[in-house]
């Protein structure tokens, strides 16, 4: 068997992209406002959620995430509040795909699809190597 984790680059992602998302959102509350005056306080409540999220929310979900590769398949257990295990054995996936944004580009990182069936798994942004190593033991079906 062979854990993955998330690293630490994944977080630094997110928040950015939280970040870029919270000041087009507030660039257009702040646009509307002479004409909607009840967007200031939903700036308010978005700027509060924004900061729960990312002092809270976002490094405890992404710290939950465990990806086990075993002999029979790929267990990904993830989730905060709502707890996830997704098991995928070998004989029901087919195919895998790796995402890669500008930004996780620049951090070096890799987010993995893995489709079967019925179902469709996102492991968020982890470091290329790990993610190259982990499509590479999945293509083989087996541990290394």
């Amino acid at each position: 068997m062979r854990d993955y984790k998330l690293p630490r680059k994944a977080l630094l992602l997110w928040e950015l992209r939280l970040a870029i998302i919270e000041l087009l959102i507030l660039g257009i509350c702040r646009y509307f406002y002479l004409k909607l005056s009840f967007l200031y306080i939903v700036s308010i409540v978005l700027t509060a959620v924004f900061i729960i999220s990312l002092v809270w929310y976002l490094p405890a979900f992404l710290k939950s995430y465990k990806i086990r590769l075993s002999k029979d398949g790929v267990i990904i257990r993830r989730g905060v509040i709502i707890k996830n295990t997704h098991i995928l054995p070998f004989s029901r996936l087919i195919y895998t795909q790796t995402l890669v944004t500008p930004l996780a580009k620049i951090l070096k990182l890799k987010a993995i699809t893995l489709k079967a069936a019925r179902s469709t798994i996102i492991v968020p942004e982890m470091s290329a190597e790990d993610a190259d190593c982990l499509l590479t033991l999945l293509a083989n079906g087996d541990e290394e």
